[in-house]
């Protein structure tokens, strides 16, 4: 059965009927919203008829790479899971239906520092799969082999290299930066003007008004042995069945 196509037998459980009294199935989905545009096969839920469902563009890498994500969805501002009730169907993401296409750059972590692999994370594992099946089509190397391993790491490369070329002719994402001051206001953020008073010394440095600290004074080899063995008794007292060293606390 191909996919986006519903049996009969099950067109009452896969397709309600909506308010408005329309099955799913005669729904044109012309209002559509992302449910979580931080999935690699995203999901997109009808306003209309209440489906969802994912595009077809991604169906052949879905059920190849990523087939647990094609059955159902998280909603990205309430974590719920969401089944999906119509599977792939054509024409639905921003991109297929000639729009302007949403970012969702990832937060920076480690080996994802750059705005490139940032903003072109899922173009990139995309690109980097479609080339490592056409690489070992005839190979047949399990992906865990060193020469499977050491392939994808090229074809990363390469493909990073070409969304790099890519970004600057035809660039799909506008990089934006947060500045602080942009922070601030969009979050209320209150601030205080904190001022200090100084003061001149003789030679023309410097210094804060405040009474400088005491330098502490040198310890004696006596009194350090004394303070030394008050703590190990108090240590003692404290955990009479725990051995320790006079490193491990500190004397």
């Amino acid at each position: 059965m191909p996919n986006g196509t519903i049996q009969k037998t099950t067109l009452e459980a896969v397709c309600p009927i909506n308010r408005a009294g329309t099955r799913m199935t005669d729904c044109l989905h012309h209002h559509i919203h992302c449910l979580n545009g931080y999935e690699y096969i995203r999901k997109y839920r009808c306003d209309d008829c209440d489906a969802v469902m994912m595009c077809a563009c991604d169906e052949q890498i879905g059920l190849k790479h990523l087939p647990h994500q094609v059955s159902e969805g998280t909603e990205l501002e309430t974590h719920r899971r969401v089944p999906v009730t119509l599977g792939f169907i054509a024409n639905v993401c921003e991109e297929c239906r000639k729009q302007p296409i949403t970012a969702y750059p990832r937060g920076v972590t480690h080996g994802h520092t750059s705005k490139l692999r940032r903003y072109y994370w899922r173009e990139i594992y995309f690109e980097r799969m479609k080339r490592f099946d056409a690489w070992n089509e005839t190979r047949r190397h399990p992906p865990q082999s060193p020469e499977a391993m050491e392939t994808m790491k090229t074809i990363e490369a390469e493909v990073i290299a070409d969304m790099k070329q890519l970004h600057v002719t035809a660039p799909k994402y506008i990089y934006t930066t947060e500045t602080d001051a942009d922070f601030i206001k969009a979050h209320a953020v209150e601030q205080s003007d904190l001022k200090a008073s100084y003061r001149k010394d003789p030679e023309g440095k410097k210094q804060s008004s405040s009474a400088p600290r005491d330098r502490a004074r040198p310890r004696s080899s006596s009194q350090g042995i004394t303070q030394r063995s008050a703590m190990k008794q108090c240590v003692s007292k404290a955990f009479p069945f725990t051995f320790y060293s006079e490193r491990s606390c500190g004397l």
